[in-house]
C-alpha cells in the first residue's frame, strides 16, 4: 500500500517512539509540523517500559538495561541540578526517587567481608583514580595513543599509591566494577576518550519503581497530536538529494508492505540496530557516517532482580545494625563450578527505599561475559522452573554470604528471578548503550557526524549515541539529541526554537 499525502505543512517521520523520538516529535508538533511516528514495538518507550511479567515478583520493574556512566532510567545523574531534563520530568510526574548512602558491603575474592569503613575508604580512593583519568584524558587527549586503556591508567595509580598489598588487591578488584558503568570490561575502555565518561557527576537519584510515570509525562499530549503507528517495523529507507524542497523525497517501507513518503525522516533506532541494518538505506549511507557508526562500541549491561519472601539480610525491628545498601563481590574464587572466570558482581538493596516503597529484592548488575552468560540462561531456558534452578545455582554463593543467611530459613530462598536480555533483543540492537573502546580515534568527529546526519537527503539521527558528550549513553542524552534534531529541522523550515515556549498545537 502506498500513502502519499499532499500538504503545505512539512511532514516528518520519526522512526522509534523512545525518549529521543518522543521529545523530537513533541517539539516538531508544537511548532506546527506534521509528524508520523513509526514504532516497531507494540508500545511506546523503546528501551524504557514495564516488564509484563514483572508482576510475578509482586511489583512493576523498569526493564531498561542502559546504564551508567549511564545506568539507564533507573538512575538520574543531575550534573545540571534541578535543571536536568529528566529530573524535571521526574519532579513533574511525581516519581518516587531514592538516594543511596555511600556505605558499601564488600566481599574479597576469598568470600570474606571487608570492614565497612575500610571498604568505603578504598571505594573512594579508586573513584578518585577514575576522576584523575577523566582529567588526564581531557588535558592530554591528543598525545594519548589509541591503544591506551583506562585500566592501564588506573592500575598505575593503584601501583603508586601508599597502601598495603591486601588493600592494593582490593583496589584492583574495585576498579573492575567500572564495567557496570559502561557495559563492558574496563580493560576495553579507551583512556584517550575517558573524559567522555564525566557524565556521572552531580547528585545521583534512583527511580524506585518503573519509569512509566516519567515516560507518560514525556509523551503527554503527543499521542493526540501525532500519528503514531505501533508494530510498524521499518525495513527500508529510500532517499535522494533534491533542490526542490516541495517534493516528498524520503520513502519508508515497513515489514507489513506499507510505503510512506515524507519530507524528512528522523531515525532514533539504537546504535546497535544501525550497525546491523545499514543495508536498509538506499542509496547506501555516506561511507564516513558508516565509519562513525562502526567506530563507537555498544555495551552489554544486564540486570537481574532477585526477590525474597523477606529482606533477611536486614536486622529485625528494634535491632541496631549498620545498614549497607550497596554490595560488591570481588572476583570470587569460591564458586569455581559456576563462576570459573571469577566474574565480579554488584547489587543494590531495594529494601532500602523505606517502608512505603521498599521491596525484599536485590538488583544485580552484570556486564560483559557475565551478562552474556546470564542472558544465555534466560534466553535458552524460557521454562520458569528450569530458569530459576540455573540462576539460583549461579547466584546462591553470593546472597548466601549476606548477614542472617540460614539455609534452613525459607525467607533466605529466592521467591523469583527476573532478568533482562537485551543481548537477544533485535530492536535494542542486541545491546545496551554506547561506549568508547580502545582503538577508537577522532571520537568527537564521529559523534558530530552522527549528530549532523544527512540533512541533504532528509535523514537525521537521534538517540543516546547522538547526544551531547556530557550526557552520552543516558536517557537525558537521548532526550537532548531529540531536541537537537528538532531544532535543526525547525531552522530548515524557518522556525526558531524557543525551549521555554513549548506548547502543543494542531498542525494546519
Amino acid at each position: 500500500m502506498s500513502r502519499q499525502e499532499g500538504s503545505p505543512v512539512p511532514h516528518v517521520c520519526v522512526v522509534g517512539a523512545g525518549i529521543a523520538g518522543l521529545r523530537c516529535a513533541t517539539i516538531l508538533v508544537s511548532y506546527g509540523l506534521k509528524v508520523t511516528i513509526l514504532e516497531a514495538r507494540e508500545r511506546i518507550g523503546g528501551r524504557v517500559g514495564k516488564r509484563e511479567d514483572s508482576n510475578e515478583l509482586g511489583y512493576p520493574l523498569d526493564m531498561y538495561a542502559v546504564s551508567p556512566v549511564a545506568r539507564g532510567p533507573n538512575w538520574i545523574y543531575t550534573s545540571s541540578g534541578e535543571d536536568h531534563p529528566i529530573m524535571k520530568l521526574a519532579r513533574q510526574a511525581g516519581a518516587s526517587l531514592h538516594r543511596w548512602s555511600d556505605s558499601i558491603r564488600l566481599f574479597g575474592s576469598n568470600g570474606n567481608p571487608v570492614e565497612p569503613t575500610r571498604a568505603l575508604r578504598l571505594q573512594n580512593l579508586v573513584w578518585s583514580f577514575f576522576e584523575d583519568s577523566f582529567r588526564y584524558s581531557a588535558e592530554h587527549g591528543p598525545e594519548i595513543p589509541i591503544s591506551a586503556s583506562l585500566y592501564e591508567f588506573v592500575q598505575k595509580c593503584i601501583a603508586e599509591c601508599d597502601v598495603s598489598d591486601d588493600d592494593r588487591e582490593l583496589l584492583v578488584g574495585l576498579s573492575e566494577i567500572w564495567g557496570n558503568y559502561t557495559g563492558d570490561p574496563i580493560q576495553k575502555q579507551s583512556l584517550k576518550y575517558a573524559w567522555t565518561e564525566m557524565v556521572c557527576s552531580g547528585d545521583e537519584y534512583f527511580v524506585t519503581s518503573d519509569f512509566s510515570s516519567i515516560l507518560a509525562k514525556a509523551a503527554e499530549g503527543l499521542l493526540e497530536m501525532a500519528n503514531i503507528h505501533l508494530g510498524a517495523k521499518v525495513t527500508h529507507v529510500r532517499s535522494q538529494a533534491s533542490a526542490n524542497e516541495t517534493m516528498r523525497r524520503v520513502e519508508i517501507g515497513t515489514h507489513g508492505g506499507e510505503l510512506w513518503s515524507f519530507d524528512e525522516v528522523v531515525i532514533t533506532c539504537p546504535l546497535g540496530w544501525l550497525k546491523m541494518n545499514q543495508q536498509a538505506f538506499e542509496p547506501p549511507l555516506d561511507s564516513r557516517l558508516v565509519e562513525s557508526f562502526d567506530a563507537i562500541s555498544v555495551g552489554h549491561l544486564e540486570k537481574v532482580y532477585i526477590t525474597f519472601p523477606k529482606a533477611f539480610w536486614r536486622c529485625e525491628a528494634g535491632e541496631q545494625e549498620n545498614l549497607l545498601d550497596h554490595t560488591i563481590w570481588l572476583s570470587p574464587r569460591y564458586a569455581p563450578h559456576t563462576n570459573p572466570f571469577c566474574w565480579p558482581l554488584e547489587a543494590y538493596d531495594l529494601a532500602a527505599y523505606g517502608p512505603k516503597s521498599s521491596y525484599p529484592t536485590l538488583l544485580m548488575y552484570t556486564f560483559g561475559d557475565l551478562s552474556a552468560h546470564i542472558s544465555s540462561i534466560v534466553h535458552h531456558h524460557p521454562d520458569r522452573e528450569t530458569q530459576y534452578t540455573l540462576l539460583d545455582r549461579f547466584f546462591e554463593p553470593y546472597y548466601s554470604r549476606l548477614p542472617h543467611y540460614n539455609l534452613n530459613n525459607p525467607d533466605c530462598r529466592p521467591k523469583g528471578y527476573l532478568a533482562t536480555k537485551w543481548r537477544y533483543d533485535e530492536l535494542a540492537g542486541y545491546g545496551s548503550y554506547c561506549n568508547m573502546q580502545v582503538g577508537i580515534d577522532r571520537a568527537n568527529e564521529h559523534i558530530h557526524r552522527i549528530q549532523n546526519g544527512m540533512l541533504e537527503r532528509g535523514i537525521l539521527f537521534a538517540g543516546e549515541h547522538a547526544a551531547p558528550t556530557e550526557e552520552r549513553g543516558t536517557v537525558a542524552g537521548a532526550w537532548m539529541s531529540g531536541e537537537m534534531v528538532a531544532e535543526k529541522l525547525l531552522a530548515k523550515y524557518g522556525r526558531i526554537y524557543h525551549p521555554d515556549c513549548l506548547r502543543l498545537v494542531h498542525s494546519k
